[in-house]
């Protein structure tokens, strides 16, 4: 929510002059969130490949290497998988040991 400072607020009963100095207080605090959530690295995202296997499917991550995952269904194993990775992280931070950056990408080529 954008206010301009020239913006006279004096025309709104005292209420909504408060409602909007809140609600640009949590505007304020929630854009520092998202900055702090993209700068710390409080989320990853990681590519998953996903296998047809006969009568379920797998998953792993080429960027963890042994962090794998089945299900019967496509919608189970990526379940699973994001089960996994999170377990993986969390093992990878307790050791000290550093989280590596999903670099991998996937395309598809028609021929």
């Amino acid at each position: 929510m954008f206010v301009h400072p020239d913006c006279d607020l004096s025309p709104l009963g005292e209420s909504r002059r408060v409602l909007l100095s809140l609600l640009i207080v949590i505007e304020k605090k929630l854009k520092y969130t998202i900055h702090r959530v993209i700068k710390e690295k409080i989320m990853f995202r990681f590519l998953i490949i996903v296998e047809k296997a006969d009568g379920n499917y797998s998953a792993y991550s080429p960027d963890l290497p042994g962090c794998v995952a089945t299900g019967k269904t496509r919608e189970e194993v990526e379940k699973n998988m994001h089960e996994a990775i999170s377990f993986h992280i969390e093992g990878l931070k307790d050791d000290g040991l550093p989280i590596p950056e999903g670099k991998s990408s996937a395309s598809w080529v028609l021929v």
